[in-house]
């Protein structure tokens, strides 16, 4: 299982940590007067104070945006550890809280409930079995319910935390309740506990 910690670039990492491959920097930004000076492996201090110096304004700083941290959540990574300043100070932190709402809300019901009525279809069309695997929606339920009651040789199966574990899970637990597919409604939850016994 690959790991990922993604900090942003308050977090004082050596050189060496940077580095390895389990460690991802998401770079804050100064603003002086046009010029934009990004906090990544580019950054020059001594230019920073000199601009500093030669600008009749005062410097802004900028947090990441969540775009940014939905960039480096996209590393492929099974686990991902985001660590910021903390909550009360760091609009870095809302902006990697912000970004983790979208990433959960990234994979929604619809798209799994489109591909098992494909598979659904295409197994009536060609008379063939299929098997769908870690069934999370009620609206799969249902589907699958659609087709055995037409006679195709549709079956499925879930997991515990389908029938068990709501999406309000992973705002309390975090990456502890990511899983694949992610935890769905309380709706969701009730659907694979009446599926009737032949569809596994």
């Amino acid at each position: 299982m690959s790991f990922k910690v993604i900090v942003d670039s308050c977090c004082d990492l050596t050189p060496s940590l940077l580095r390895e491959e389990d460690f991802l920097s998401v770079p804050l930004t100064i603003r002086v007067g046009d010029h934009v000076v990004v906090d990544d492996a580019s950054f020059d201090q001594a230019d920073l104070l000199w601009r500093m110096k030669e600008c009749e304004t005062a410097p802004q700083t900028s947090c990441p945006a969540p775009a940014q941290y939905l960039d480096a959540f996209a590393c492929g990574a099974d686990d991902l550890y985001v660590i910021t300043l903390s909550a009360l100070l760091s609009g870095s932190h809302n902006s990697a809280q912000q970004a983790r709402q979208l990433w959960l809300e990234g994979r929604p019901a619809i798209a799994e409930e489109l591909v098992v009525m494909r598979d659904a279809m295409l197994a009536e069309e060609t008379g063939a079995a299929v098997h769908i695997c870690h069934v999370s929606t009620a609206g799969s339920v249902e589907i699958i319910r659609q087709f055995k009651k037409k006679g195709v040789a549709i079956t499925c199966e879930t997991c515990p935390q389908y029938f068990t574990l709501t999406e309000d899970k992973v705002l309390e637990q975090g990456s502890l309740a990511r899983v694949n597919p992610p935890l769905r409604t309380k709706l969701d939850v009730d659907a694979p506990l009446h599926l009737p016994p032949s569809s596994a």
